[in-house]
């Protein structure tokens, strides 16, 4: 489980890094990470709204954290994860269109839209991309026989 004790202890330790202003590290702690930190306790707890809402204003500043690119996205589905469940499907709509913009193969995306569609009643389009997903799937399981195989 959660120790939400020790969440707290960590978030009040970022919140008074960020009060010593001692530099880049702790002005982007103040700016992004503090937030992405908030969000990941509220998701883990539930609280879906506080995590999309804290995510939101600052998805286009999370490079600064640093990390690789699989780190980073793990925040941006964070982001999108949050806004879903939260029912923020118009809002979960444009952000998966941003993601596939940039990522237009990305299975995981055209999954989320799919299920963003139907809850919007949108039947024929949900239909749509849960077509692409399996015919995604289908290429990436492929892919993975034939890499086991050797061929």
């Amino acid at each position: 489980g959660c120790d939400s004790a020790m969440v707290e202890r960590y978030l009040e330790s970022a919140r008074k890094f960020t009060d010593a202003k001692n530099g880049t590290e702790s002005k982007v702690m103040a700016e992004v990470g503090l937030a992405i930190a908030k969000a990941i306790a509220a998701h883990r707890r539930g609280d879906y709204l506080s995590a999309s809402d804290m995510l939101f204003p600052v998805r286009g500043e999370i490079w600064k954290v640093g990390g690789s690119h699989a780190q980073r996205d793990l925040f941006e589905q964070l982001l999108i994860d949050s806004t879903m469940r939260s029912g923020r499907n118009d809002r979960a709509r444009q952000l998966l269109n941003e993601r596939m913009a940039r990522r237009p193969h990305d299975i995981w995306s055209w999954k989320n839209l799919g299920n963003v569609l139907e809850a919007n009643g949108e039947d024929a389009a949900a239909a749509e991309a849960r077509s692409k997903f399996a015919k995604m799937m289908r290429k990436e399981m492929q892919s993975k026989e034939s890499e086991r195989v050797g061929n």
